[in-house]
């Protein structure tokens, strides 16, 4: 649901100041600026009429970040635009 057909995602890890660095991006829908902040609520699903095929939980991003915090990490969204696609960061100490 994050890209348009034929898109696609490109994942990379690598190691940055001691920590193990999950970068994913695509080139899909992306995200509003408006609503950068709310894909982190627990539940809380975007209504975009183009990206809603499916019904989800909503708590995916939010479950990620709970887990990564659990571990000394954290994520983040790097950068979305609007037709663009987004790029999430995800954050683990190598210890």
């Amino acid at each position: 649901r994050a890209i348009r057909p034929g898109g696609h995602v490109w994942v990379s890890v690598r190691s940055i100041d001691g920590c193990c660095v999950i970068a994913v991006e695509d080139y899909g829908h992306g995200i509003a600026e408006e609503d950068q902040e709310a894909i982190w609520q627990p539940g809380k699903q975007l209504e975009h009429h183009m990206t809603r095929k499916k019904e989800g939980t909503g708590h995916g991003l939010d479950t990620l970040r709970i887990i990564a915090a659990r571990h000394g990490g954290e994520v983040l969204l790097e950068w979305s635009e609007v037709g663009k696609g987004s790029r999430f960061l995800l954050k683990l100490p190598m210890r």
